[in-house]
């Protein structure tokens, strides 16, 4: 496997399992994981900006949506990202499912949606309005509706 990094899709380095061959002649019980990464490339990237914590419960609500095809999981990453309403701290793909079930041309994403105050505890109208400010956003630059 080889890692890109986003913004250029340039490879940065690789990832996998030591050959078995040399496991057995190690005599290892587990394959074990290596890795190479140049570190130049990535340290032009932007380190990331630490938020604001809280003790406050987390809500956390999963959403799966039907999109087409052809639509890359990284725009619509890239699209939550940019447009979430405040109190989204984190969305993290979990599924996609291509199979029985669905409309030709299109798949299902999963996402788990994580949500927080800094300074109160959430209700339960106020994450499903973020859930449906999210559902309305997918919508809307990817004609995605709510999986059934």
């Amino acid at each position: 496997m080889h890692a890109f990094t986003r913004e250029e899709r340039r490879e940065v380095g690789w990832l996998g399992e030591l050959h078995p061959k040399w496991q057995q002649k190690y005599g290892l019980p587990q394959a074990p994981v290596l890795f190479e990464l140049d570190a130049e490339p990535i340290q032009t990237l932007p380190m990331p900006q630490p938020g604001a914590l809280s003790d406050q419960p987390p809500v956390v609500r999963d959403i799966a949506l039907v999109f087409p095809a052809a639509t890359p999981v990284q725009a619509v990453l890239d699209a939550i990202e940019a447009e979430k309403p405040p109190i989204v701290r984190s969305v993290r793909l979990f599924s996609l499912y291509r199979g029985s079930g669905l409309p030709a041309g299109s798949k299902s994403l999963a996402f788990r949606v994580v949500m927080q105050h800094t300074e109160r505890t959430l209700t339960d109208a106020e994450a499903d309005a973020a859930r449906d400010a999210l559902v309305s956003l997918l919508g809307q630059k990817f004609s995605a509706s709510l999986r059934k």
